[in-house]
C-alpha cells in the first residue's frame, strides 16, 4: 500500500453512483477537514450542470470574485477556486459539487490528501486509520459500507 506519512491511500471502487459518491465525498471532507491546509475545485463539468446546482455554482462564482478582489487570483477561469474547509458552508458546497466537477483537490501541508475527478467517476484519498474509521462511521449512518466504496491503492 502506498502511504504519505502515516496515511494509507484509497481509491473509489468502479461504478459508484453519484448519490454514493456525494455521500463519500462529504464523509471524506469532514474526516480531513482539520488536516487540509489548501483545497480547490473547478467549476467545470463534462456535461451540463443540473438546474438545481445553479445556487452552488453562483456561490462558487462569488468565491472566485472574492478571491479576485482580494488579489489571490489573477483572472476568472472557473478553475482552481479555493475552498476553505474550515468554513462549513464551503465544505458543504464542495461535497455537493464533487460528483459533478472534473476536478477538486486538497492538500495537507505539502502532500495531496484527496482528489475527486472525472465527474464522480474517480476519487483518491490518503487517510490515517482514525480518519478511515470516522469515514466508515459516517457511511454506516447512511447504510453504506466503507469497503463497498473504497479500496486500498496498491498501485
Amino acid at each position: 500500500m502506498s502511504s504519505v506519512d502515516d496515511r494509507i491511500a484509497f481509491l473509489t471502487v468502479p461504478g459508484l453512483g453519484r448519490g454514493a459518491f456525494a455521500t463519500l465525498a462529504d464523509a471524506v471532507l469532514r474526516a480531513l477537514q482539520r488536516a487540509v491546509t489548501r483545497a480547490w475545485v473547478d467549476a467545470v463539468t463534462d456535461g451540463d450542470w443540473r438546474p438545481e446546482q445553479q445556487p452552488d455554482l453562483d456561490r462558487l462564482a462569488r468565491l472566485e470574485t472574492d478571491q479576485l478582489m482580494a488579489g489571490t487570483r489573477r483572472r476568472r477561469t472557473g478553475m482552481g477556486i479555493d475552498i476553505d474547509l474550515r468554513r462549513e458552508n464551503e465544505l458543504a458546497l464542495l461535497a455537493r459539487l464533487a460528483p459533478f466537477t472534473i476536478h477538486a483537490e486538497g492538500w495537507a501541508r505539502d502532500a495531496s490528501v484527496f482528489s475527486f475527478d472525472d465527474c464522480g467517476d474517480g476519487a483518491w484519498c490518503a487517510l490515517t486509520p482514525a480518519e478511515a474509521e470516522q469515514i466508515a462511521g459516517r457511511l454506516r449512518a447512511h447504510g453504506l459500507e466503507f469497503e463497498a466504496l473504497l479500496e486500498p491503492d496498491v498501485g
